[in-house]
């Protein structure tokens, strides 16, 4: 996915199969490559709380990036 992180946990949570569906339907995606939007709710869950616990461990250690 090109580095991309929100499809690389969104794949983790939902597997890569139906993430390349997503990403092939233009409502979701209107490039193919990045999603626009999320249609399942867990998976949308998970990806929110992932990234927010990102954002907070890139502040506690700038270093490590």
């Amino acid at each position: 996915y090109d580095g991309d992180m929100r499809c690389m946990v969104a794949a983790y949570h939902c597997g890569q199969g139906q993430l390349d569906r997503w990403l092939k339907d233009p409502a979701y995606s209107s490039d193919g490559k990045t999603l626009a939007a999320l249609p399942e709710n867990d998976t949308n869950k998970y990806l929110k709380w992932v990234l927010k616990v990102y954002e907070i461990y890139r502040e506690l250690y700038p270093e490590a990036f």
